[in-house]
């Protein structure tokens, strides 16, 4: 009876054994089954952080009228310019006829200023750092998404009333500069003679 029950586990654990075996081998096809199912689930998120094209980001810039924006810049920062010049030359009460020569100073630096700005600051060179720029920033479904807001009726106002918005923002901050250039010219001139102290005293 020993004898016929030792055999009939070692037929057993045999039987096991080639039963594990063959569960292994059928869950072959299954593991790859759950593999390709992993992977087309994962496709999506793969989808989303797609670079953008270089179509798509010029059409952005096109309906936000990026170009327009820069090209207009120019003439406002040569106004700006102008402005603070005069109204610092005017905050230092010099007689008139010195007055009149500092102006046209500041007439001439700004006149021979706003050429380099307009070369540098062109629209063929803003593109191509813009370019660049966006396509590391952005994801193609975030430029498609932009084009769609901007293409909409409150898109287009944006852009149409941001310079104008910028333009009286400008305006407003320029009555913030002369008061700070004066204080920090009397803040300056201060340090200077508290410097000249020591100096004379010795």
């Amino acid at each position: 009876m020993r004898g016929n029950a030792r055999i009939g586990y070692a037929v057993g654990a045999v039987s096991r054994r080639h039963a594990g075996d063959f569960a292994l081998t059928n869950q072959g096809p299954k593991m790859k089954k759950i593999l390709v199912a992993i992977f087309l689930s994962a496709t999506p998120f793969l989808c989303y952080a797609a670079e953008p094209s270089q179509e798509s980001i010029e059409k952005l810039l096109k309906v936000t009228q990026t170009q327009k924006m820069v090209e207009q810049m120019i003439p406002q920062i040569e106004g700006m310019m102008k402005s603070v010049a005069d109204k610092e030359i005017d905050a230092q009460n010099l007689p008139p006829e010195q007055s009149a020569e500092a102006k046209a100073l500041s007439a001439s630096i700004t006149k021979k200023v706003i050429p380099i700005l307009r070369d540098q600051l062109s629209w063929g060179n803003l593109k191509k750092i813009y370019i660049p720029i966006y396509r590391e920033s952005f994801t193609q479904e975030e430029i498609d998404g932009l084009i769609a807001f901007y293409s909409s009726p409150a898109g287009n106002a944006l852009v149409v009333k941001m310079p104008i918005v910028a333009q009286k923002s400008m305006a407003a901050t320029q009555q913030l500069i002369v008061p700070m250039m004066q204080q920090m010219q009397k803040a300056v001139a201060e340090a200077t003679a508290e410097m000249k102290k020591p100096a004379e005293g010795k």
